[in-house]
């Protein structure tokens, strides 16, 4: 067999056309003929023979030259024998493989070129014809023959093909490798071909509506057309903006999965452990000697490679920037030039490399001067190439990175859980005016289209209306404050609200727009300048919409409409970026006009209301358009300035800037009652022996003491007194200490100087108290350094240490109440105060032995921790976020009444935040708390100590971490137990353990958590009283009814018999949540479950059971839960129980005993966790648990 090289490169149609024969192929230069060359050649004659008649010159459109047989037979005649001497020889050294992929491509060829032939103008119908320009194409109509065809080629027989040459590995042939490259290309440029010809169908369609219709062009997506498809100016000047998607779909190549671990080694390393660039070239380096070593050991005897293997290895780069390319995770980041004065930024030019940026700003101020500041630093390059003079390239001082809506949307909608998702966000219904998410409350459902008129949860022809909320924070990035830097920069994220809560906040679904540079917060109105970029394409997105030409689901890709409803920050930020003025200022409140002089009026009749959305429009505008003196003016009297957001014609600031509840109620309520009011914080330790209450008349002499010692002067003698007595002194005679230090040291210093200035005799001295007192203070007065003594603090304290919490709750410090814990997170805050503090001072203060002015204490700190617990369930309705306001509203009064206490902004907007309970629904889903945890991932990157550098590295790395996360759920590797261990090594290594749901805080994390952790466990024959039980609800379940397998044969029923073995396990894990039992897990074997016979119980954990059985023909493993449930106090206790006084805080008691009976429960059962504190009540003489319930879903618990 022979192989004769004919040089036909010069002839117009095989440079223009592809001509494929499993026996034949053409490159660049040659083509390669088989021993069939005589029937091509005679081919070649026949065809030019038929198409003589048609064209004169011997020319066809659609085939060779009637010259070409003529060569073919010249050049075969003159070469065949050298030929068929050479390929003697090369056949005998080895290119048997090459001629073999030769065939095989051939052959795929061959197949791809006849189905495309086929398909290249298919006539397509379509389930729904379009009503108007501005409709995405709907579905094929598959009942139709020939559609049903092409649906067929493009889903089906071009992936095939794909993945076929796909994985074949290259041979080292010049030509074969060539052919096989060139196949790929043309199978993916056949599938957008077929993307195309869909398209196009459905335009033809679209251009046969009535004429007067095309008015509403200018509200549909502008058209950019990708390939060689032809569109005439009239389609691309009508249609708007078409984004491919296709480049995502294609971006990574097959490769071998042991390939794919070292890239993935790679840039893990680099991306989340933060090792340089060289130290990653080490190990690059490390892994081809390794894979050069196994393959040498291999091929032993022979000490080398073979050229398949050399291929492999130099599949691992030497750089990891190269390995971030090939894996495609590098995100598209458009570093804009930001002015040092003034913050006014500059896209760069993408012509100009070396100088993209204006040197100086051009912006002008507000005093009509321009800003002029310098913008680029000059920097000498090394030349791009040899012989090439030094470069001189201009940097940006200051750098904003910012990356596209548009880019982002474009992975984002590339992955089909996410497809997936947002295609059903607007299926969430509210069941009896019960809100359970963002997406079913009244300000998102009733929230309208760019008409005006149609809903926007409306969606035809598989579009999706999405729905974000935007969240605006600034950190710094050095730590707090560490080493005594002062640096901030500030992050724009935002979240798309369509997603089902458990994907909506995991940081691959985040989109960061931007990292605002340092080192100051931008003043005033500057935020507008990086607000810009992003409110352009909010614009475009919905006044015309976004067409993405392919997603992860739709092969014809979705048309996407956006909004920005909900702003979500703390107030300083919301202030800042809604244009509103800040809450230190008169106009203090966003939600109303009330000024800061009235603060403590409660009565809401009086509240001046806040400007309307279109007045507040209008004064921005007048703000922005203004001189400077006009500006002034208008904020001084209306608090508004001018924000980028009012460009969002549906944007309405009067309801839109929310109230976060995270900062209001638990970095702000709770923190500002504990610190300000109790004064937690700053009590001083006893002097170790056991503090007695003085009676009246031992007040009166310790008065007494206290003013001869004022008279003497002496510091000394005032230190040996208690505490109370000199404040009481000094705040019955309005004497605080200097600065913020409020130890009793700084009392008595600032009692001398005073007494030195006016005399002992200006001293008022305080009336003696009628009852005897520990801590002696005014009698009106129940302030900050009275309420909690020394011996109470000590019981918050040990009740904190003996108290059970679940392992997803947020544990406060032991040493709660002394400065040296720090500051404590929102988390913490909220579980001190709505968990550990209800325990013990319920405990305490509502005794029978409490005083009337600590049960007064008590009932004002309950009605704020139930407004708390009410406002941050996990579902809202109308009545719940009535009941918050009522309980809001009795603590402000208390406090007010009882301590006398200034109120601060916090406490006047927490009324307002009723209003956003009843628009925007439970506060999971638009609180802060996700938004801070990212500025912690941010704060956490390794950063070079360039600040002109860390907004970009910051930025560069939160995409990183993402990107890595879905590149890892997107490798398809072997389930071989190296490629699984190596997985769960990750996710071991990578998981942020302090939470129970991790994936929350790390990009790393896995998608989706195990529902049960198995301990591989044989498996055990169940008790008869365990078997019965779970055969009893299998059975009461519906699926199949099963017989018990104890029984005998004949009386089955014919049912097939149940399983009587299981297998135990330690644990469970139900949406993220962990259960555990008694003996491996203590501290999340405490539940409150749903009991079949006697309602709702409160129990423990003792034993977990996997048990396997048979439904609808495939083995299901169903986890079922062996529970010890507490005894209920008898009727006569219940009544001497004190938690059972307040129902709103879901506390009761239960005798620390079990009931004989053990229940037998499904997962499904568990209602929540509950904390547990066992102690004996003296009222009870019995030792019982208490139960605090952690369900922040349903209404209260009846346990």
């Amino acid at each position: 067999m022979g192989m004769v090289m004919l040089d036909l490169s010069q002839h117009r149609h095989i440079q223009e056309r592809r001509w494929w024969f499993p026996w034949m192929s053409i490159t660049k230069r040659h083509l390669c003929v088989t021993e069939m060359t005589r029937d091509f050649v005679a081919f070649c004659e026949n065809f030019a023979v038929a198409q003589s008649n048609v064209d004169p010159g011997g020319v066809s459109n659609d085939g060779f030259p009637s010259q070409a047989a003529n060569l073919v037979r010249s050049e075969t005649n003159v070469k065949c024998g050298e030929a068929l001497d050479s390929d003697a020889t090369s056949s005998e050294s080895g290119d048997s493989d090459a001629r073999q992929r030769i065939l095989e491509l051939g052959e795929i060829r061959s197949i791809l070129d006849r189905a495309e032939q086929r398909f290249r103008h298919p006539i397509l119908k379509f389930t729904t014809p379009p009503e108007q320009f501005s409709d995405p194409p709907s579905d094929l109509d598959v009942t139709d023959p020939p559609t049903a065809r092409f649906v067929q080629y493009r889903t089906e027989t071009l992936p095939t093909l794909h993945a076929r040459v796909a994985h074949l590995l290259l041979i080292g042939n010049r030509d074969a490798d060539r052919q096989q490259e060139r196949l790929l290309k043309d199978i993916e440029h056949y599938t957008q071909q077929a993307v195309q010809a869909e398209l196009r169908a459905w335009r033809e369609k679209v251009l046969k509506l009535p004429i007067q219709g095309l008015d509403m062009f200018g509200d549909g997506p502008e058209i950019v057309f990708t390939g060689n498809a032809y569109f005439s100016p009239f389609m691309i000047t009508l249609l708007t903006e078409l984004r491919t998607t296709d480049d995502v779909f294609s971006a990574r190549k097959a490769m071998q999965p042991f390939i794919s671990v070292a890239l993935f080694i790679a840039v893990v390393l680099h991306g989340m452990a933060s090792v340089a660039r060289p130290e990653i070239a080490f190990v690059l380096s490390g892994l081809r000697a390794m894979l050069f070593g196994a393959f040498v050991w291999c091929n032993a005897p022979a000490r080398s490679v073979t050229s398949i293997q050399r291929l492999l290895i130099d599949c691992i780069p030497r750089d990891v920037r190269t390995a971030l390319r090939i894996l495609h995770l590098e995100p598209d980041i458009i570093r804009y030039a930001c002015c040092p004065e003034c913050s006014n930024i500059y896209p760069p030019d993408p012509l100009n490399e070396d100088d993209p940026y204006p040197h100086y700003c051009s912006a002008i101020l507000a005093n009509d001067d321009r800003c002029g500041a310098q913008l680029v630093f000059e920097k000498k390059q090394a030349p791009k190439g040899k012989g090439q003079p030094e470069r001189t390239v201009f940097k940006a001082i200051r750098i904003f990175p910012y990356r596209t809506l548009k880019s982002w949307l474009k992975v984002f909608l590339s992955r089909p859980e996410v497809d997936a998702a947002l295609a059903a966000g607007w299926n969430l219904t509210d069941s009896a005016g019960v809100w359970s998410d963002i997406m079913n409350s009244p300000a998102i459902r009733h929230f309208r289209g760019p008409d005006n008129h149609t809903l926007f949860s409306v969606q035809k022809h598989g579009a999706v209306n999405l729905v974000f909320c935007l969240f605006v924070d600034w950190f710094n990035p050095y730590g707090n404050k560490k080493a005594g830097k002062s640096h901030s920069v500030g992050a724009m994220y935002m979240a798309c609200l369509n997603l089902p809560i458990e994907m909506r906040y995991a940081p691959e679904n985040i989109y960061l727009a931007g990292v605002i540079p340092g080192p100051r917060e931008p003043r005033l109105d500057e935020l507008n300048h990086f607000l810009r970029p992003l409110v352009d394409e909010l614009l475009v997105l919905w006044t015309r919409g976004l067409y993405l030409s392919r997603t992860a689901l739709r092969w014809m890709g979705r048309f996407v409409r956006a909004a920005m409803i909900p702003l979500v920050c703390d107030l300083p930020a919301m202030r800042k970026v809604a244009g509103f003025a800040g809450h230190a200022s008169k106009h203090f409140c966003s939600f109303c006009s009330l000024p800061k002089d009235d603060i403590h009026n409660l009565n809401r009749a009086t509240w001046p209301p806040r400007a309307s959305w279109a007045q507040h429009e209008k004064l921005a505008t007048e703000w922005r358009d203004g001189t400077k003196a006009q500006r002034d003016q208008i904020f001084n009297e209306h608090g508004i300035r001018w924000s980028e957001l009012l460009r969002l014609p549906y944007w309405d600031p009067t309801r839109f800037a929310l109230l976060d509840s995270m900062h209001n109620l638990f970095l702000g309520e709770l923190r500002h009652h504990c610190m300000e009011v109790w004064g937690i914080d700053i009590k001083d330790k006893p002097s170790g022996q056991k503090i007695h209450p003085h009676t009246p008349e031992e007040q009166k002499k310790f008065l007494d003491k206290a003013i001869a010692a004022l008279t003497k002067g002496s510091a000394t003698a005032l230190e040996k007194l208690r505490k109370g007595y000199i404040i009481a002194i000094s705040r019955n005679n309005n004497i605080s200490p200097s600065g913020a230090v409020f130890t009793k040291s700084a009392y008595i210093d600032a009692l001398l100087k005073w007494v030195q200035v006016v005399g002992v005799q200006a001293v008022r001295v305080p009336p003696v108290l009628d009852y005897d007192a520990k801590e002696f203070h005014l009698s009106t007065d129940l302030s900050k350094f009275q309420v909690l003594s020394y011996e109470i603090l000590e019981a918050i304290r040990g009740d904190l240490k003996a108290t059970f919490l679940p392992s997803w709750l947020e544990r406060p410090p032991s040493n709660f109440g002394n400065p040296s814990h720090g500051k404590l997170k929102a988390d913490q805050w909220r579980t001190v105060c709505t968990v550990n503090l209800v325990i013990t001072l319920v405990r305490l203060w509502a005794s029978p032995e409490a005083s009337a002015r600590d049960k007064e204490l008590l009932e004002n700190f309950l009605h704020l921790v139930s407004a708390v617990d009410l406002a941050s369930r996990r579902s809202m309705t109308e009545g719940r976020a009535a009941a918050y306001d009522k309980h809001m509203f009795e603590y402000l009064c208390g406090l007010r009444d009882m301590f006398d206490h200034e109120f601060v902004p916090n406490h006047h907007l927490s009324l307002h935040l009723y209003e956003c309970l009843v628009l925007f629904g439970p506060v999971h889903g638009w609180w802060a708390f996700p938004f801070e945890r990212y500025n912690g991932l941010l704060r956490r990157i390794n950063i070079n100590y360039k600040p002109a550098e860390i907004p970009l590295t910051l930025m560069r790395y939160f995409y990183l971490g993402g990107n890595l996360r879905n590149l890892l759920a997107d490798l398809d590797f072997p389930e071989d137990t190296e490629y699984t261990e190596m997985v769960h090594s990750f996710h071991d290594t990578f998981a942020i353990a302090t939470r129970a749901r991790p994936d929350v805080l790390n990009p790393l994390s896995p998608r989706l958590g195990r529902t049960t952790e198995r301990t591989r466990a044989p498996e055990v024959e169940l008790d008869t009283t365990t078997y019965d039980a779970i055969l009893e609800l299998v059975n009461k379940s519906g699926d199949e009814l099963f017989a018990s397998a104890r029984v005998n044969v004949l009386d089955r029923a014919g049912r097939l018999p149940l399983s009587p073995t299981a297998e135990d396990a330690a644990r469970v894990i139900r949406d993220r949540i962990v259960f555990a039992t008694r003996a491996k897990g203590e501290r999340n074997s405490f539940v409150i479950f749903k009991d079949q016979d006697r309602g709702t119980r409160a129990g423990q954990i003792r034993r977990i059971v996997l048990h396997t059985r048979r439904k609808n023909g495939e083995l299901v493993t169903e986890p079922f839960l062996l529970v010890d449930a507490f005894q209920p106090l008898s009727e006569e206790h219940a009544r001497h129980d004190p938690y059972r006084q307040w129902p709103d805080i879901q506390t009761k008691l239960y005798y620390k005993t079990f009931e004989n009976d053990v229940r037998v429960i499904r997962l499904n059962d568990i209602k929540s966790h509950f904390a547990a504190l066992f102690y004996t009540p003296d009222a009870l003489g019995r030792e019982c648990v208490v139960v605090r319930d952690l369900d922040r879903v349903g209404q209260a618990s009846s346990v």
